[in-house]
């Protein structure tokens, strides 16, 4: 679970750095240098290429080669459905959370509370039983 949630950050790091780039440039597809986003992420290339791949070319791809440099292009409109499905899913993580949390405390309560409140009904049904029992016992005794 650990790798996953580590893959996952970087995937989310790198598509917020393609859509902060698109941003700057002010270009609804903007291209860039491999080696210049390497120095904006601060990965490697395998890096780079690994998390690249796992994204797929439809956010991120390849364009051609110019003087040894390769060329990228960012498909801002798919990385911004990407990012929207990333808010998503951690918002529904969230609540997952959050609604496993409140079940936890309130078992925790019923646990803690009821034989209290079991014990609390005992002693009045008690008290019940018996003023019901006297009430029938002093009219026989006055017989």
């Amino acid at each position: 679970m650990k790798v996953i949630n580590k893959a996952q950050k970087e995937r989310e790091e790198f598509l917020f750095v393609l859509l902060e780039y698109a941003s700057k440039k002010e270009e609804f597809n903007p291209h860039f240098y491999k080696e210049e986003m390497l120095k904006i992420l601060n990965f490697d290339e395998s890096k780079f290429n690994k998390i690249q791949k796992s994204l797929g070319d439809e956010y991120c791809s390849f364009v051609d080669r110019i003087d040894c440099k390769d060329r990228y292009k960012i498909d801002t409109s798919n990385c911004w459905k990407l990012h929207d499905k990333f808010k998503d899913w951690r918002l529904n993580k969230s609540l997952k959370t959050l609604t496993i949390t409140l079940l936890v405390i309130a078992l925790i309560t019923l646990v803690v509370a009821l034989p209290s409140a079991i014990d609390t009904l005992d002693t009045s049904s008690g008290k019940i039983q018996n003023q019901t029992i006297m009430t029938h016992e002093h009219p026989i005794k006055n017989q």
